[in-house]
C-alpha cells in the first residue's frame, strides 16, 4: 500500500510497534496511514465498518503493529500489513462448560495486503507478535478468524482443536492451562444462565466430535437485518480474517413493533398552575 508522502519516518523497522498514545500525540499524517490501512482491511474482509480507526485506537490500550518495506514506492517506503491486538473481558467456556471470566489478550485485526499475499508475510508479522508480547499462540483469544485464517494457524502453529464458545472468539485447547480463572473466586453476573450456557457448550463439543468435522464459520458480510434472520450467507472470498459467531442465530423473526398506536404523554393539570409551558 502506497502513499504519496514518505512514510519511512515514521516506520523506522520493518515491523514498528504503535501503542494508544504514540498515535495521540503524533503527526496527523500518522493518523491517515492507520486509517487507511484500517480501511483496505474493511474493504478486504467486506465489513460495514473498519475495525481499526486511528481516533479510537489513539482512545485506547491496544497496540498496533505495521509491517513496511522502506524501499518500495521509489524509496518512501510502503505498507504491507498489520495486526492490532488488545485485552478485552471476555465470559469464556472451558470443556466442561464452566463459565470463566477474564481478560485475555486479543487478535482483533489481521491484514497483509493483496500484493503481497502469499509470501510469508502473515506468518513473520504474527511471529513477531507472539515474540514482542512473549506469549504463546493458544493463550490468545481471536476475534471471529475466518477459515483462511484459521487454516493459518493449523498449517503453522498446529492449531486444530478449538473450544466452542457463544461469543464471537475462538480459544484452543491449552487456553485453560495453569489459567487464572477469575471465575472460580467470584460468581459471574451470567450465573442464572450459565447452565444453559454449558448445555449449549457440552452439545456443540458432542456435534462437533460425532461429525468429525469443524464448525461452518458464518462470515460477516454486508445484508440487510431480514436476510440475518431467514438465511445464512455463502462465504465470501474477499472476507479474509474474520466470520460470526460459532453459534447458530435463530431463523425466527424479531417481532415488529408498531409505534403508530402508542399512547402520547399529556401534560398534567400542574403545568398550567405553575404557568409552565406545556411541551407538547
Amino acid at each position: 500500500m502506497e502513499f504519496d508522502l514518505n512514510i519511512n519516518r515514521f516506520f523506522r523497522n520493518p515491523v514498528t510497534k504503535f501503542k494508544g498514545q504514540d498515535i495521540a500525540r503524533s503527526d496527523p499524517e500518522l493518523w491517515k496511514i492507520v486509517d487507511h490501512v484500517g480501511e483496505a482491511s474493511r474493504v478486504a474482509q467486506n465489513l460495514h465498518r473498519p475495525v481499526t480507526v486511528a481516533h479510537s485506537f489513539a482512545n485506547s490500550n491496544q497496540t498496533l503493529y505495521i509491517m513496511t518495506d522502506s524501499s518500495a514506492n521509489k524509496g518512501n517506503g510502503a505498507v504491507l500489513g498489520m495486526l492490532k491486538i488488545g485485552p478485552k473481558k471476555l465470559f469464556l467456556l472451558d470443556r466442561k462448560g464452566q463459565q470463566n471470566e477474564l481478560d485475555p489478550l486479543c487478535v482483533l485485526d489481521f491484514y497483509i495486503h493483496e500484493s503481497c499475499q502469499r509470501r510469508g508475510l502473515g506468518k513473520v508479522l504474527f511471529a513477531h507478535f507472539l515474540e514482542d508480547e512473549n506469549i504463546h499462540v493458544e493463550k490468545i483469544a481471536i476475534d471471529r478468524p475466518s477459515e483462511k485464517f484459521l487454516g493459518f494457524l493449523r498449517k503453522h502453529y498446529g492449531l486444530t482443536d478449538f473450544i466452542p464458545q457463544v461469543n464471537n472468539f475462538v480459544i484452543y485447547e491449552g487456553f485453560f492451562d495453569n489459567c487464572d480463572r477469575q471465575a472460580s473466586n467470584k460468581p459471574s453476573t451470567y450465573n442464572t444462565n450459565s447452565s444453559s450456557l454449558s448445555s449449549r457448550c457440552n452439545s456443540m463439543i458432542a456435534l462437533n466430535s460425532a461429525s468429525g468435522q469443524s464448525i461452518n464459520f458464518r462470515t460477516r458480510s454486508k445484508q440487510s437485518v431480514t436476510e440475518c434472520f431467514y438465511h445464512e450467507p455463502e462465504c465470501n472470498q474477499n472476507d479474509l480474517w474474520r466470520t460470526n459467531s460459532l453459534v447458530n442465530v435463530s431463523r425466527t423473526p424479531t417481532a415488529q413493533i408498531s409505534v403508530q398506536n402508542q399512547p402520547k404523554p399529556f401534560a398534567t393539570e400542574t403545568a398550567s398552575k405553575f404557568g409552565h409551558h406545556r411541551l407538547w
